[in-house]
C-alpha cells in the first residue's frame, strides 16, 4: 500500500491547480491552489476561525484540506501505488465520488461511489498499471461529456495524460512517452451529472475490466449522441440509455459464461 504517498501526489496535483483563479466558467467559483472559497470557509469554520478571502489560505491550512478532504477522503493510503495518485487527482478535480466510481468501472465491481473493503480488496488483486490506464480512461470519457468540455477540455485532457504517465511511473511501470509538463488551464472544476454505468458484483480485476470500460464506453456515446437534444427529448434518451443498458449487460454476461466454458473446457 501507499501510505507515503501523499507528499509527491499532491506535488503533481499542484501543477495543474496553480495558484487563485475566479474564472466565471468554472462551476468551482474563486479558488485557490484547486480548494474553492466554499470548502476553504467550511474549513475555517469548523475550527472556530472566521470566513475569509480564499488568497489568504495558508500552506499548512492547503495541505490540511487536500489530505482530509480528498486524500483520506479517497482512501489514498490504502490503495496501490500510482493508483492512489490517479484517485485523488480525480477527487481534487471532479470529487471523491467521482474518483470513486471511475475506480470501481476499472475494476469491475459495485459502483456507488464509495471506497469501501470490497473495493480496496479488488484494487489489491488487479494489476496496477492497467487499473491507472483504465482509471484515465474513464475519466477522460466523463470529461468529454460535459458541456463545459468545449472551453476547458484542452486542460483537462492535458491533465489526465500527465495524470497517466505519473500514475504509471508511481506503478512502477516504464512509460515510454512521457506527457508534456508544461503548465496549461487545466485546474478547472470537472464537475457533472454522473454517467452512469453497469453494475456488476465483485469478480477477479483482470477478466471484467476490458467489458466494464466497454460499456462505458458505449453508454458514453449514447448519451453525447442525445445531449443537445436533453431538453426536448428526455424521454427518448432514457428509453434508448436503458435500451444501450439492457444490451451491454448482456454482452458482459457473455463475457463472464464464455470465462466460464473456457475455465472448465
Amino acid at each position: 500500500m501507499s501510505a507515503g504517498n501523499f507528499d509527491s501526489s499532491l506535488k503533481h496535483v499542484l501543477v495543474h491547480e496553480g495558484g487563485y483563479s475566479n474564472d466565471a466558467a468554472d462551476p468551482g467559483g474563486a479558488t485557490m491552489w484547486g480548494i474553492t472559497h466554499i470548502d476553504y470557509d467550511a474549513f475555517r469554520r469548523l475550527r472556530g476561525l472566521e470566513p475569509q478571502d480564499v488568497r489568504h489560505m495558508t500552506v499548512n491550512e492547503r495541505d490540511a484540506i487536500y489530505r482530509k478532504k480528498y486524500w483520506t477522503g479517497a482512501r489514498c493510503d490504502d490503495l496501490p501505488s500510482g493508483v492512489d495518485y490517479c484517485v485523488f487527482d480525480g477527487a481534487v478535480n471532479s470529487g471523491v465520488s467521482q474518483s470513486a466510481k471511475w475506480l470501481q468501472r476499472a475494476l469491475g465491481v459495485t459502483v456507488d461511489g464509495h471506497i469501501g473493503d470490497q473495493t480496496l480488496l479488488a484494487a489489491k488483486e488487479a494489476d496496477p498499471s492497467q487499473l491507472v490506464r483504465s482509471i484515465c480512461d474513464q475519466r477522460q470519457r466523463f470529461l468529454q461529456s460535459l458541456r463545459t468540455f468545449k472551453t476547458f477540455g484542452k486542460g483537462w485532457t492535458r491533465r489526465v495524460n500527465d495524470v497517466r504517465a505519473a500514475g504509471l511511473a508511481m506503478a512502477g511501470a516504464h512509460v515510454s512517452d512521457v506527457a508534456s509538463r508544461d503548465q496549461v488551464e487545466s485546474g478547472a472544476k470537472a464537475q457533472g451529472a454522473d454517467q452512469e454505468g453497469p453494475i456488476v458484483s465483485q469478480g477477479t480485476a483482470t477478466a471484467t475490466t476490458a467489458a466494464t470500460a466497454s460499456a462505458s464506453a458505449v453508454t458514453q456515446q449514447v448519451q453525447d449522441q442525445l445531449m443537445p437534444f436533453s431538453d426536448t427529448l428526455s424521454a427518448v434518451k432514457y428509453i434508448l440509455m436503458a435500451c444501450a443498458i439492457i444490451g451491454l449487460a448482456f454482452t458482459v454476461y457473455s463475457i463472464w459464461k464464455s470465462n466460464q466454458l473456457k475455465a472448465v473446457s
